[in-house]
């Protein structure tokens, strides 16, 4: 059966982990200027964890969750790696790839063509900027001036699981595919089984020390 990642969903997946902490940085820094003294007092006029959260945390979050959405998405229409990994097997294209295709494919009648392509990702792109923009003003709210930052929310008995639940994150998102691709260029060919005879290291040696393009792009 094909790999469930050479797919739309797959692309999609493999996207979010990539600009994930990207957004998750905007977010955090959003949240740790949150001023304590609205909290507290919403919190000393009744109200509950739910009310806070609507009525003042997202609200004030909005230009941060703005910011970190804007990112995300012009670095996703730029993005080529991902999609030309897990699209072309399955025959799904995004503008960068179409281009890469062109480009491979064609001769210099295509040069217009992939220019033009290149124009719409920086019109797309700039259209998202401009689009986050628009959305910012229609709801601004802005943080004058505070002198205490937001408490932390104490984990309480639930900090060792929500660790525990890190760390298995961090293992599957990092670690695995990582151990993935390690085990990957063990093997001399694609769809070779690893095994103790097949291992080999040539994979390294080659690029290392005989392929000159992998030197100098290296460098480059």
């Amino acid at each position: 059966t094909r790999n469930p990642l050479y797919s739309t969903l797959g692309i999609i997946l493999l996207l979010g982990v990539q600009y994930g902490p990207l957004v998750f940085l905007l977010v955090r820094a959003g949240l740790r200027k949150l001023p304590r003294e609205l909290i507290e007092a919403a919190r000393a006029g009744g109200a509950g964890w739910f009310t806070v959260l609507v009525t003042i945390v997202l609200p004030l979050m909005t230009p941060s969750i703005m910011a970190a959405a804007a990112l995300a998405f012009v670095s996703c229409v730029g993005n080529f790696g991902i999609p030309a990994f897990l699209g072309i097997p399955a025959n799904y294209l995004v503008l960068p790839t179409l281009i890469y295709q062109k480009l491979a494919g064609g001769g210099p009648a295509v040069l217009g063509e992939t220019a033009f392509l290149s124009v719409l990702i920086g019109i797309i792109a700039m259209a998202g900027i401009l689009a986050q923009e628009i959305m910012s003003r229609r709801r601004d709210y802005r943080i004058s001036s505070t002198s205490l930052s937001a408490e932390p929310y104490e984990l309480g008995r639930w900090r060792p699981a929500v660790q525990a639940g890190m760390w298995l994150l961090i293992i599957v998102v990092l670690f695995l595919p990582l151990f993935g691709l390690v085990l990957t260029s063990l093997v001399p060919g694609y769809g070779i089984a690893l095994t103790a005879k097949t291992a080999t290291f040539d994979n390294y040696r080659f690029v290392l020390f005989e392929h000159d393009a992998a030197g100098r792009a290296f460098f480059n």
